[in-house]
């Protein structure tokens, strides 16, 4: 679920030296997928993974080619997408399902007047 601009989870660079690195990036992933919703800091996910936020966000950019932070915020944005798209709940809904108090986080896309 958690959306990557570099790699896939499956094409995540799998060399002997970088095992450890691979999977502490994939531990993070499911933390994510677990959590998302909580709004948690960086600083939570480092240490729930027991390394620094630089450090964490030094592997992802290095497997996914996205910051850490950027990888949380991405979950959100695709699973509020997802919601939008695909069920028939509310703006208001969605965001306060995805632990946001206020609704204007979410906007839809205005296109533009045609003349």
């Amino acid at each position: 679920m958690v959306p990557t601009r570099g790699a896939s989870r499956q094409e995540v660079n799998s060399r002997p030296n970088e095992q450890p690195h691979v999977a502490l990036v994939q531990r993070f992933l499911a933390l994510i997928e677990n959590t998302y919703r909580e709004h948690c800091p960086l600083s939570f996910y480092a240490h729930e993974l027991e390394v620094t936020t630089r450090h964490l966000t030094r592997l992802c950019r290095r497997q996914l080619g996205l910051s850490a932070q950027a990888i949380v915020h991405d979950c959100l944005v695709l699973e509020a997408k997802r919601l939008l798209a695909y069920t028939p709940a509310s703006i208001a809904h969605v965001a306060q399902d995805l632990g946001f108090r206020d609704p204007a986080y979410f906007t839809l896309i205005r296109q533009p007047m045609r003349r």
